[in-house]
């Protein structure tokens, strides 16, 4: 068991981009590819992975300064908003977390090759989210039992929401035998997203609108630019910060670098895939079956390239401060969550086939149910910190307990408990 231990230690200590790599070196041998094929594969998924990332850092690094003002308006807020990264560790609280690890890559692929699901879920920081659902579980009811079973069981949602999406995902982003590997936007992003389409569809004129990037650059000529709409978004968000002159400017050039950036470190990434996608249609109809399909999960930043996803997170910045102050019963400021609206923007630009009305609307319903979520789950959320050592001075909340089995087992807990 120490053994076992260590090793998914060392694993989860690697970089991601090196980890990906070697996951899809792997994945390439189950395929049986040419060694050769197989490592430039691999590579240009782990290039690609790396240039998304060092991009969106430099997002992060350009949006700092307006983001550092908003922080500064929230003032008389009684619950600390946690950030994503602050609960990692959490992950491995659970006395079963590093035997569940390897169990699950295994079931993945077993699952696939008896046909049960469609998709390979071999992202291990995925895993992460099942993990925490099955801590959180634990100390909640005090029980070992319901803990792993929940562990298994959003593990088992999990694939389930990713052979539903694969369609949706792998067409609106062009990105073939792929599908979503984030358990917390499925099932949150998923579910909000679906309801706020269905009642858009009864909108005689609202339904009509579609608001897509060729939409965009036809109607507003030299504006609707991806380059020229990022300087434009960069210009506004500046004015709304109360940024200096040079800082503005600084803000325009950023992020019309990153919506010209972006789309290109996509497309090395997509290549990588393309030739692994390629291996598995010939693995699935030799051992599934002709006609069987296979999908790799990958994680949600992989949605957050598009112009509209940027477009779309970058006017959600200040309006999730807004709503910080006009929703009812919301006692938290959620700077912790400005790390997550960049996938935000990625999934529900994703889920409504990058058109940017709706993918706003969604994004805005979906903020404000995520805000509400967090606080009513902070008195729980307070309480497992507390558990595990995190150190928190008051009450604290994040939106990744925002999800719906949180919400679930608070309720649960509050009634029964």
């Amino acid at each position: 068991m120490s053994l076992i231990n260590n090793v998914i230690s060392v694993i989860y200590s690697l970089d991601t981009a090196l980890m990906m790599t070697l996951i899809f070196f792997v994945v390439g041998l189950i395929f049986r590819m040419k060694i050769r094929d197989n490592l430039k594969a691999a590579l240009y998924v782990g290039i690609g992975y790396t240039g998304l990332q060092i991009v969106i850092n430099y997002m992060n690094q350009v949006l700092e300064p307006a983001i550092s003002y908003f922080a500064t308006l929230g003032t008389g807020f009684t619950t600390m908003d946690m950030p994503w990264t602050a609960l990692a560790g959490l992950q491995f609280a659970a006395p079963w977390t590093f035997i569940s690890i390897p169990i699950m890559c295994f079931a993945s692929v077993l699952f696939v090759r008896c046909k049960i699901f469609k998709t390979i879920h071999l992202d291990i920081w995925g895993y992460g989210q099942s993990l925490l659902a099955g801590g959180f579980a634990f100390v909640l009811f005090n029980s070992y039992i319901i803990g792993i079973l929940v562990t298994f069981g959003t593990f088992i949602l999990c694939l389930i929401l990713a052979d539903r999406n694969a369609q949706r995902w792998s067409t609106a982003l062009n990105m073939p035998n792929t599908t979503n590997s984030t358990l917390f936007w499925m099932s949150v992003g998923g579910s909000m997203c679906w309801l706020v389409n269905k009642i858009i569809d009864f909108i005689p004129k609202l339904r009509d609108l579609e608001w897509d990037p060729k939409w965009m650059q036809n109607k507003l000529g030299i504006l609707g630019e991806t380059s020229v709409m990022g300087a434009l978004l960069g210009i506004i968000l500046g004015l709304s910060a109360r940024l200096g002159f040079s800082q503005i400017l600084v803000m325009a050039i950023g992020l019309a670098s990153v919506m010209v950036l972006l789309p290109h470190t996509l497309k090395i990434f997509m290549e990588g895939i393309g030739m692994i996608t390629s291996a598995s249609s010939t693995w699935a109809m030799k051992f599934i079956g002709e006609g069987s399909e296979v999908y790799f999960a990958v994680d949600i930043a992989m949605a957050s390239g598009t112009p509209v996803a940027i477009t779309v997170a970058t006017i959600m910045y200040p309006l999730t401060i807004l709503l910080a102050y006009v929703i009812p019963g919301v006692h938290y400021f959620p700077i912790g969550t400005m790390s997550m609206i960049l996938y935000l923007g990625g999934w529900c630009a994703m889920y409504c086939k990058q058109n940017f009305f709706r993918a706003l609307v969604c994004a805005i319903c979906v903020m404000i149910f995520l805000m509400c979520g967090a606080q009513f789950v902070s008195e729980a959320a307070t309480y497992i910190c507390t558990y595990f050592g995190v150190e928190v001075a008051g009450q604290v909340t994040s939106v990744a307990f925002s999800d719906w089995i949180y919400i679930i087992m608070t309720s649960i807990h509050k009634l029964f408990c």
